[in-house]
This record gives C-alpha cells, sequence and structure tokens, in this order.
C-alpha cells in the first residue's frame, strides 16, 4: 500500500491545531509530521496505519515546537521597543543609587555579592562567579537586602515569623 504523505496534511494540521491554538505553530507541526513520515516511507518502514501513525506524530511535534524557545517570542514594536529602552536607562540609574547608597555599609563581599547580583540573571551565575553556593549566595542577598530597606526606609517586603510560646505540657 503506497502512501501520499501529502493526503494526510489535513489530518495533520487538525491534530495540531487541537493542541497548538495558533494556526502558523500548528502548521509547523503537521509539516513536521509529515516530513517524518516522508523519511520513514524513504527508510522502507512504511506504516501500517498512516492516519494514526500521522496522529501521533502530529502530537509529539507539536508537542516539541511548544518546547521551543521560538514558539515562545513575539515581535516588539517600535514604540514597545523605545519603551524598553527607557525603562533600562531607567534601571541602570537605579542601580547606581543603590551601589553609592550601600558602598560604606557593606564589606567588601557583600559588595562584591551585590556587583554579581546585578550583573547575572541568575543566582546560580551570579554565586559563581563570587566562588559561593548558591544557598550562601542567598543568605548574603538576604542580608544586603536588610542594609538596603534599613538606609532607604524602606518597609520590609515581609513581616519576621512570629514564635508562639508552646504549651504547657499536662
Amino acid at each position: 500500500m503506497k502512501t501520499n504523505p501529502a493526503d494526510l496534511l489535513p489530518l495533520a494540521y487538525r491534530t495540531a491545531n487541537r493542541i497548538i491554538r495558533n494556526s502558523v505553530l500548528a502548521e509547523e507541526a503537521a509539516e513536521r509530521a509529515i516530513h517524518r513520515l516522508t523519511l520513514e516511507i524513504l527508510a522502507g518502514k512504511e506504516p501500517r496505519l498512516p492516519a494514526a501513525w500521522i496522529r501521533t506524530a502530529t502530537k509529539r511535534s507539536a508537542c516539541e515546537v511548544l518546547r521551543n524557545e521560538w514558539s515562545r517570542h513575539r515581535m516588539l514594536n517600535e514604540s514597545e521597543n523605545l519603551a524598553s529602552e527607557v525603562c533600562d536607562s531607567n534601571r541602570e540609574s537605579l542601580r547606581e543609587e543603590l551601589r553609592r547608597a550601600m558602598a560604606s555599609r557593606l564589606t567588601r563581599r557583600q559588595l562584591q555579592v551585590l556587583e554579581a547580583a546585578l550583573a547575572f540573571r541568575n543566582t546560580r551565575d551570579a554565586a559563581e562567579a563570587c566562588c559561593m553556593a548558591p544557598r550562601d549566595f542567598r543568605r548574603y542577598l538576604d542580608t544586603i537586602s536588610r542594609h538596603a530597606r534599613n538606609q532607604l526606609e524602606l518597609p520590609s517586603a515581609a513581616p519576621p515569623l512570629r514564635r508562639w510560646p508552646r504549651p504547657p505540657r499536662a
């Protein structure tokens, strides 16, 4: 039985469209599944039930497309791009203000941790830059945060935990 993969494209598209609500991404997943079917046929491993095979392959392709980074990004228009540049400049000025305000209150190691926290996107990378374990790095950040709140007179992010007295044992 010879199967024409192009005949199964509408089935693949409908299957992908149930998983992915974006028509462009659904088409991509359907075309990937058809491509895999074509490769199977060329390798001489034509499936017994091509419709069932294409449904399964399309579901897997759709999940793969959803996991890919390129499906999560959206294009920015020019006004959003300008707004992000303004936010970046404001963020940088706030960082400089924080550095100046905290320079006299922190130890050299705490300043190193603050610089790493401002330079890296995640805790693990920042901790590695300081040759610290992430757990210790977070402890330093907690101390720095307390100093900054006291220096800038900001309210604490979370109230301290209250310890209730234990009831007497009977």
